[in-house]
């Protein structure tokens, strides 16, 4: 009876998960009525039989609302990342307009990570390997104390690091 019920259940999730909620309970009620009704087919059922029935209704609904929650959640996640796409491309626009572009540092790998479609800053591209660590030795040399200070600074802190200098390039 397992495999039967199993089957069962597997059928009410597709059809909630194709038709909804509503066509899902009506799954559920006529697994419980079948469940029932096959068993013991012209006799009323005792009560331990009824008790099964109810069990498998309310387990049927609640793999309904699963399915359903599984549905909903799966909608707000595609908007989330509809929205997501849309801000990404409004930031590599606004980088590109501005001519600028964002990095964060890690600190133990001492590597810097590029953002998505930032201008090109120094000359290079930057998947160069000499734009993977701190820019320090791409700035004019007279600019690298208070560049190497601003980034020591920013590493004790715990602060950002905003600062101008001016880099040669390669040409």
């Amino acid at each position: 009876q397992s495999t039967p019920l199993a089957l069962s259940f597997a059928s009410i999730a597709i059809i909630t998960l194709l038709s909804g909620p509503g066509p899902g309970i009506v799954a559920s009620i006529s697994t419980g009525l079948s469940y029932t009704y096959v068993m013991a087919p012209h006799t009323v059922p005792p009560p331990r039989e009824i008790l099964h029935t109810s069990i498998i209704v309310l387990l049927g609904i609640v793999v309904t609302y699963f399915s359903e929650r599984q549905t909903v959640i799966s909608g707000r996640l595609a908007d989330a990342l509809d929205t997501l796409q849309v801000k990404t491309d409004a930031l590599i626009e606004a980088q590109q307009a501005s001519g600028s572009v964002v990095w964060t540092y890690d600190l133990q790998r001492r590597h810097i990570e590029w953002a998505e479609g930032g201008a090109p800053i120094f000359g290079r591209p930057f998947d160069d390997p000499s734009m993977a660590d701190l820019p320090i030795q791409l700035a004019v040399e007279e600019d690298r104390p208070a560049l190497d200070e601003a980034f020591q600074n920013a590493f004790a802190n715990g602060t950002p690091v905003q600062i101008q200098f001016r880099s040669r390039l390669p040409n």
